[in-house]
């Protein structure tokens, strides 16, 4: 019957092919497109909870309505999650990537986790996380980024005013794949920052062996793991690639470019299971 069927319909068996074969490459790319998010029923560890951050240059910053990340109890600005060898983060944002700003302007979100591995007092940052979030709706990761930098030498890294993050191309940054990288936004359903807009969840992940892998290969370490002690700081950046301009906005814990950096202590573990409150180290002011 069936050899009967495509002898007389010779198209047929063609269009089957060639249906087969689109399914087959439609549900590769999709498969392999992005990184798989954390597990149903995986649950959020807070790094830090509230306020909205009073920037560190005030009303004079160049962009003080359009990189503001807000957050409070109920709504914790900045979370991290560890999921079997993933490793992720979010960050509340006071409004969706493509709303305007009042300056008339959609907004790529560019946030970053600066980590210092050492131990003691005014301890330097050792690398950056950072994610950029386009101004788009969707989720895939055409455009949107994520990547480890070095820190730019030259700078001593202990505060906000001496901290410059190593741009460009050879070993100072690396951008991660799009197998190797993980987006996602959520609508709260609410405008905590009263920024007139709903406020919004952005989500970013990667294998922990992508961060591993590098930190050997520029020289930082080549023993980073679960159980390693971090300090960590966050921020978001427009523009430059220094944290004493006016490009800087809502530098975690601090209200002064001039102030050594408020760390705080975790290791990837606590995301795992939030067993112990974040600990503030650091904390100085410059007069």
């Amino acid at each position: 019957m069936i050899k009967k069927y495509i002898k007389k319909n010779p198209l047929s068996l063609k269009k089957l092919l060639f249906i087969g074969l689109l399914s087959l490459i439609f549900n590769s790319n999709t498969y392999a497109q992005d990184l798989s998010g954390p597990s149903s029923g995986s649950s959020w560890v807070n790094i830090h909870t509230t306020e909205p951050f009073d920037d560190a240059f005030g009303s004079n910053s160049n962009y003080h309505d359009s990189q503001d990340i807000f957050g409070n109890s109920s709504n914790p600005v900045f979370q991290g999650l560890v999921d079997g060898s993933n490793v992720y983060f979010r960050v509340l944002l006071n409004r969706k990537t493509s709303n305007d700003s009042d300056s008339g302007k959609k907004k790529d979100l560019k946030f970053y986790i600066g980590v210092s591995l050492g131990s003691g007092s005014n301890l330097p940052i050792d690398f950056f996380i950072h994610h950029k979030r386009k101004d788009k709706n969707d989720n895939d990761n055409y455009s949107h980024e994520i990547k480890f930098h070095k820190t730019q030498r030259g700078y001593s890294q202990t505060k906000p005013d001496n901290t410059s993050i190593d741009h460009g191309g050879n070993s100072g940054e690396l951008k991660l794949s799009d197998s190797n990288s993980y987006f996602n936004s959520i609508n709260i359903g609410s405008d905590i920052s009263n920024s007139g807009f709903y406020d919004y969840y952005y989500e970013f992940g990667f294998p922990l062996s992508e961060l591993q892998t590098w930190l050997d290969d520029v020289g930082i370490t080549d023993s980073f793991a679960l159980n390693t002690s971090m300090k960590l700081v966050f921020f978001t950046l427009e523009g430059g690639h220094d944290l004493g301009s006016e490009d800087a906005q809502d530098i975690s814990n601090l209200q002064s470019v001039n102030s050594n950096w408020s760390y705080i202590s975790k290791t990837l573990n606590n995301f795992s299971a939030d067993t112990t409150p974040p600990t503030l180290s650091n904390v100085s002011i410059v007069s």
